[in-house]
């Protein structure tokens, strides 16, 4: 048998085998080949796309629902809370309503807010960061005029009336055996209906915006002699108590913990160089300068004693009429 291999030009696949001299017999490998597959229908594809359809549907209801939360988010904790802004222009007032009568129903609003008992109030605009729910004794006094400056709008298509100012207040609250004191100023928006001719308050909030027109208060143009006066006296009362600590509207720094049975001593006139500014946003008086106190102590076998110098700010307000310094606080 004889074996003869395919030559250039032969076709391919093709081997030629002679068996004797008679009989030969050619082997096609094509025959032997897989045949190529046919494609295949992806039946699959057809299969899943509508299980793609259904998870896109519900991605998308899902952020549908996601964006409807955060609107109701949105509105009650921005929306709801935080007034509008306030018109730019008024309408013409109603016959008989007089602007006097809408800043002082708005004035009353915020006065009233004084009568509060908690730190943060749910329908006023004054407000303590410190936990609410640990506090005490608490008193709020409103101090100068809020009408000082205030701005009035009346929208006839809503009836209503719109009032901001500046508003400046007080808190004094109890936390445990710890005594505190705080004052705040803010810009008040107050919104007001017409009720048998009379006004109703609909809303007491603070307003956070930069109002367009800037609110100024009216120098009362104190005298500096009566400055210094009220803040020798306002130091005296400071240094009359018998505790370690002062009454939280003094200067506070550097505390003397030494508990109860001190006295303490003011060394000096503390208002002997006193400077003093008004502030127009907020309608207060300012009077700066220094100070020096001692604090002496009973001890068992004699006596210690304790110094705390430092400088001022004496926050004087005009109350009804009346002079009052506010705060005296460190600087």
């Amino acid at each position: 048998m004889a074996y003869q291999q395919q030559e250039a030009g032969d076709r391919p696949g093709r081997d030629t085998f002679n068996v004797g001299a008679a009989h030969a017999f050619n082997i096609n490998y094509n025959k032997f080949k897989k045949p190529k597959k046919k494609p295949k229908v992806r039946l699959e594809q057809s299969m899943y796309e509508p299980a793609n359809v259904g998870c896109g549907v519900a991605f998308l209801g899902l952020i549908v629902v996601v964006a409807f939360l955060l609107g109701v988010v949105v509105y009650f904790v921005w929306v709801r809370n935080d007034p509008p802004d306030f018109p730019d222009k008024s309408d013409h007032l109603p016959v008989g309503v007089e602007p006097p009568r809408i800043v002082d129903a708005a004035a009353s609003a915020l006065i009233s807010c004084a009568r509060e008992v908690v730190l943060r109030p749910a329908t006023c605009p004054q407000r303590v960061d410190h936990p609410p729910d640990q506090a005490s004794e608490v008193r709020w006094a409103v101090h100068g005029d809020p009408r000082d400056g205030a701005q009035w709008r009346y929208v006839k298509r809503q009836d209503r009336f719109f009032v901001i100012g500046v508003a400046v207040m007080s808190v004094s609250y109890r936390v445990g055996d710890d005594h505190h004191f705080l004052m705040q100023n803010f810009t008040f928006w107050v919104e007001l209906a017409r009720v048998d001719d009379k006004f109703a308050v609909r809303a007491v909030r603070r307003y956070e915006r930069e109002p367009k027109k800037a609110i100024k208060k009216r120098d009362p143009n104190v005298d500096i002699t009566s400055s210094r006066a009220l803040v020798r006296e306002a130091f005296r009362k400071c240094v009359s108590g018998t505790r370690s600590a002062m009454a939280p509207n003094c200067p506070t720094r550097n505390r003397i913990g030494r508990g109860d049975k001190v006295r303490w001593h003011l060394n000096g006139d503390p208002a002997a160089n006193a400077r003093q500014r008004f502030d127009p946003d907020t309608g207060l008086i300012h009077v700066t300068g220094s100070y020096s106190l001692t604090a002496k102590f009973a001890e068992r076998f004699g006596s210690d004693q304790r110094h705390q110098n430092g400088d001022y700010d004496a926050a004087i307000s005009l109350d009804s009429g009346r002079l009052v310094v506010v705060q005296v606080s460190d600087v």
